[in-house]
């Protein structure tokens, strides 16, 4: 399998000039995403969409704001921005079905780090990505613009480079490759383009199914690792913190029996100020008296 991901740019009227002619408008482009059914005729049997990052409310609010954006632009010479100027990037990367069915956790390590490659590229200017599994190939739509550069040709790898489009777009697809597409068992092109074989092909597939292999591996080992270490960690910071309960409760004990001792200490000291008050303070404890010797005649005697 090879990689395969694409962008381009659109406005909010397509473009009729020969050069830059487009058959699509933002709307177009967004009402498909979302599989609103006006713009998803061509779909056999259209899915919801799956949204990594952003909404369909999401997305409906973007195209608000970018047509906004662009009605505001003026140029230095205090123009107003054509309708058909491109305004928004909006690309697609896929992935094998075969593959992502087959080892569903290697097509989430590729979306994984897909995702990722278009945020560390376009950071806030990356606004939406959405997956489509309605279609011959899983795949991921992904929108670009930006509140400054309202000209999205500004923000697409291939128009920036200007007269070095196609060794700017060249080098997007290779940068793409050793990110992304290299660590799934994805070639960076296709049989045809290479001139190979059927069996060169086969060959390199499984060369890069292999690689792909080798670093799953490598990476659920340290996947492995990472869980019991944090596993660990938990344990010790469990045993942390039942330690320092105990060494509350120790504390609050010692406060309270030392708290227990000054008020005894206090009522002492209340008890023998009211013994002084009354002139007993020094007076010693006085014995108990013996008991009276009767005085009746003994058994026996009269008297007489």
């Amino acid at each position: 399998m090879f990689q395969y991901i694409h962008a381009e740019v659109y406005a909010r009227k397509a473009c009729t000039n020969p050069k830059n002619k487009t058959k699509y408008c933002i709307d177009d482009i967004i009402g498909e995403v979302i599989r609103d059914p006006a713009h998803s005729e061509a779909i056999a049997n259209p899915q919801p969409p799956r949204y990594i990052i952003s909404s369909e409310a999401g997305l409906k609010g973007m195209l608000m704001k970018i047509k906004e954006n662009a009605a505001n632009y003026r140029d230095k010479m205090g123009r107003k921005m054509r309708e058909d100027a491109p305004v928004l990037v909006a690309g697609v990367a896929s992935f094998p079905r075969e593959i992502a069915e087959k080892d569903p956790d290697l097509y989430a390590r590729w979306e994984s780090l897909t995702v990722a490659y278009l945020q560390g590229k376009y950071g806030d200017n990356l606004r939406a990505v959405v997956m489509h599994n309605d279609e011959e190939q899983p795949h991921i739509h992904f929108y670009v613009y930006s509140d400054t550069e309202v000209n999205a040709k500004a923000l697409h790898y291939g128009h920036k480079a200007k007269k070095n489009f196609i060794a700017a777009s060249k080098a997007f697809q290779d940068d793409y490759h050793a990110q992304v597409a290299i660590h799934c068992g994805m070639a960076r092109l296709g049989p045809k383009k290479q001139r190979l074989t059927r069996a060169e092909w086969k060959a390199q597939k499984e060369h890069a199914m292999k690689v792909a292999a080798a670093e799953s591996a490598v990476l659920d080992s340290a996947a492995q690792k990472e869980k019991e270490a944090h596993k660990s960690l938990q344990a010790v910071q469990a045993q942390a913190e039942l330690l320092a309960k105990e060494k509350r409760a120790t504390r609050e004990a010692m406060q309270k029996a030392l708290a227990l001792q000054a008020e005894a200490r206090e009522k002492i000291a209340q008890s023998e100020a009211l013994l002084a008050q009354y002139g007993l303070a020094d007076v010693p404890p006085q014995p108990t008296p013996a008991p009276e010797a009767s005085k009746e005649a003994p058994a026996g005697e009269c008297g007489l």
